[in-house]
């Protein structure tokens, strides 16, 4: 299936294919799987964060997220239904992975849960005060296990 010329915007009732959207899944936990084989081959451990992309922060929109997000909708009609189609299939990728390989999966979607302040500078990259919040959640799952992980 080809995409509309962007200049057509003739984005009505376009439809994401899903084996396009299968295929992304599995290259992304067969990524993932990969590196657990190398890192595990040396002894390095492997965690898989999950950081949300903005749309998941939609209730909680900040207004100037809430007006970025009409300027993306305009430049990009057919984002939002292709990150709505692919990101619960990379999800699921990473937590298949993590149980495959017995990897800690952090999910940092409830960490931005009910903030309203703006955290994300486009549709998938951070502010400082959004990695921020990325780098103390973390903390929060690393140190548990950096004793563990300098013994081995």
């Amino acid at each position: 299936m080809k995409l509309p010329r962007v200049e057509s915007q003739s984005w009505a009732g376009y439809t994401i294919d899903s084996g396009c959207g299968r295929l992304i899944r599995d290259n992304y936990q067969r990524n993932l799987e990969q590196m657990a084989r190398f890192l595990s081959a040396y002894g390095v451990p492997l965690m898989i964060v999950l950081q949300p992309e903005k749309n998941w922060k939609q209730p909680w929109w900040s207004e100037e997220e809430a007006q970025d997000a009409q300027r993306v909708l305009k430049d990009l009609p057919w984002y939002d239904r292709a990150v709505r189609a692919i990101y619960p299939g990379l999800s699921d990728a990473a937590q298949r992975a993590g149980a495959a390989f017995g990897l800690h999966v952090a999910d940092l979607r409830p960490v931005f849960r009910d903030r309203t302040e703006t955290m994300f500078v486009d549709p998938v990259h951070m502010n400082d005060r959004g990695n921020e919040i990325v780098a103390q959640a973390l903390a929060g799952y690393v140190m548990p296990v950096l004793p563990r992980a300098a013994s081995r």
